[in-house]
């Protein structure tokens, strides 16, 4: 049999029934069964893998399925393009927004309110994304199997579990949660061929039987009913409507209520107290057909997750209004996706107020004049003209001599001068005192950025420590975009009850989102092997320091050394002071205009030009 020709028909022909336009590559594999992955946010390339063994070993299929390998490697092909949906199929999720907004997001708050953690699955998963991924797969083959032969699923279903016996020493069962998702399908495209594929790998929970009815009866799918006669007696019997109940599935309209309850439902069949035993996890979270779906690497780019995580921060910005008109207090606090770590997710919404400033960025040029026509002739002068340009002529003695041209007219020409000896932008020192916490001006303190933390650890949109984070973030944004911003050495002073600090961008945003709001000391041992020369540093309080005096003779030697200024939010202070009289650059300022102030300072010594 030629593979190469057979997978290659295949192709051209499921790609003609889905209109797809896209790419899709073919690989063989010499391990495992198939495999397949589709990317949604590109032209949703396609990746198919075979291993041609499965030839052999699916022999004893083929009193069940007429051609094993091809109605395996179609079904798979065919799952992945209908992941994207094309032709008379709409396909789940079909895009980005879809995946996240009515499938992943409801099912990781649900799975979330019920106290599941989101740990690692299976197959690049995390617990809430795997439940997401196995609810689409139902749409998706269901949806296939009531237009199309899918028997090729079951299987691959069946091919796994083989191989997965062999791995487990003849333990192939299926684990109670696999289980369901199985038979859930069968339900809606299932037959005598894939109970005669799949009965040998049941789990035998009675759980199961359980969480489908519910699931069936919660989600009101059990009600799509059709009549149908008994062949011998002619007696009218209610049976399930399988298509009446996919063209009800296939609306993503009712995906986020389908997805809640399916998460209430399956999640039964997981046990909560086990997800952190790595035996538990594998047997439990299996896997499901191809590879694994590329969702879970798109959504952890990090422009993606700032795209959804700002979507969800604007929705508590907005201004609404109940019944009688009246506006609600928009202070909702900060509730970001269920999916997203509270860290990553306070990061991109800082990360997007940045790139909302009005930052204006500059190439530092410079002119200069450049020749562009050369006339008339004069002797050539040895000390100022270049020999090249010479020319020979008779002179009027008779002798020959070097001429050069005499008169030229330029033209102004701008050019760019490479950013050299500008202070390395590194050190910025933060106030993270209990003050910090309170309003920039007067008392409210605004929306909660971060509700999930103790109630002694948050702070507000209106806050002097929100401001200043703001500003912190303005300053990356700025360099971002000028091309300066240096992962490697930007380092952050976090400094309130102890003095903490971090060496690199990434920890340094970690650090930053940590603040500590209690006293306010700074240990000047953790400064000192921060602090350079020549160094650009930026400090931010809104009160004095416990320990100045014990400190300001060795704290005003070393920023001494560097390009600082020292930004105090509200009165003077005795710190503030003793800069001023050190020689040092004090703004004042509520807070609110930080960002601006950071950037401008900085401008300079990036762009080399004057503010």
């Amino acid at each position: 049999m030629n593979l190469e020709k057979l997978t290659t028909e295949i192709k051209n022909r499921e790609t003609a029934r889905f209109n797809y336009t896209g790419k899709v590559l073919i690989k063989e594999e010499h391990s495992g069964t198939f495999t397949g992955v589709i990317n949604l946010l590109t032209v949703a390339d396609i990746t198919v893998g075979y291993n041609p063994d499965f030839i052999e070993d699916a022999k004893p299929l083929e009193k069940i399925v007429e051609d094993p390998f091809e109605s395996a490697f179609t079904a798979v092909l065919r799952h992945e393009l209908n992941h994207k949906g094309g032709g008379i199929l709409k396909g789940c999720p079909r895009t980005m927004d879809l995946h996240i907004q009515e499938v992943l997001e409801p099912i990781a708050q649900t799975l979330k309110n019920l106290g599941f953690a989101n740990v690692p699955a299976s197959q690049g998963h995390t617990l809430y994304s795997y439940m997401a991924n196995m609810f689409e797969d139902w749409l998706d083959n269901s949806e296939l199997g009531n237009k199309t032969d899918h028997v090729g699923l079951f299987v691959c279903y069946h091919a796994d579990a083989e191989e997965s016996g062999k791995t487990k020493k003849g333990n192939e069962k299926m684990s109670p949660l696999f289980d369901a998702f199985i038979q859930l399908q069968e339900k809606f495209f299932g037959g005598k061929r894939s109970k005669k594929l799949m009965d040998q790998y049941r789990s035998n929970d009675k759980n199961v039987k359980d969480v489908l009815a519910s699931f069936m009866k919660r989600s009101t799918l059990e009600d799509y009913k059709t009549t149908v006669f008994s062949a011998r007696k002619k007696i009218p019997v209610q049976m399930f409507d399988r298509k009446k109940a996919m063209n009800y599935c296939v609306d993503e309209t009712n995906w986020k209520k389908l997805a809640i309850i399916f998460a209430e439902e399956f999640s039964k069949l997981i046990d909560k107290k086990q997800l952190n035993d790595e035996d538990y996890v594998k047997k439990t979270f299996q896997k499901m057909v191809g590879e694994r779906d590329a969702f879970e690497d798109e959504i952890n780019d990090p422009d993606t997750i700032m795209k959804y995580v700002w979507e969800k921060f604007s929705e508590g910005e907005e201004d609404k209004t109940n019944e009688k008109g009246n506006v609600k207090n928009k202070n909702v606090p900060f509730n970001p996706p269920a999916y997203v770590d509270s860290y990553m997710a306070l990061d991109s919404v800082y990360r997007r107020i940045a790139r909302n400033l009005d930052i204006k960025t500059e190439t530092p040029t410079f002119t200069t004049s450049f020749p562009i026509m050369h006339y008339g002739r004069r002797l050539f002068d040895p000390e100022s003209d270049k020999i090249s340009k010479t020319r020979l002529r008779m002179g009027d003695s008779g002798y020959l001599e070097l001429v050069v041209k005499k008169f030229y007219e330029t033209i102004p020409i701008e050019y760019t001068k490479g950013m050299q000896k500008i202070p390395d932008i590194k050190l910025f020192v933060l106030d993270t005192s209990g003050s910090m916490r309170f309003a920039s001006v007067g008392s409210d303190v605004g929306r909660i950025m971060n509700p999930w933390a103790e109630e002694g650890k948050q702070w507000g949109n209106k806050s002097r420590y929100h401001y200043a984070l703001v500003a912190w973030y303005g300053l990356q944004e700025f360099l971002r975009k000028q091309g300066a911003l240096k992962h490697a050495t930007s380092k952050l002073i976090n400094y309130s009850s102890a003095t903490k600090s971090a060496k690199n961008l990434d920890d340094a945003r970690k650090l930053a989102l940590t603040p500590q709001f209690g006293g306010t000391s700074l240990e000047l041992g953790v400064v000192q092997k921060l602090f350079g020369k020549n160094e650009l540093i930026i400090s931010i309080s809104d009160g004095d320091m416990d320990n100045w005096q014990s400190i300001k003779e060795e704290y005003i030697k070393r920023v001494k050394q560097n390009q600082y200024v020292h930004i105090q939010i509200g009165r003077e202070t005795t710190m503030t002071k003793d800069l001023v009289n050190a020689g040092l650059l004090v703004v004042y300022d509520t807070g609110e205009n930080m960002a601006k102030l950071v950037i401008d300072f900085t401008r300079p010594y990036v762009t080399r030009k004057k503010t």
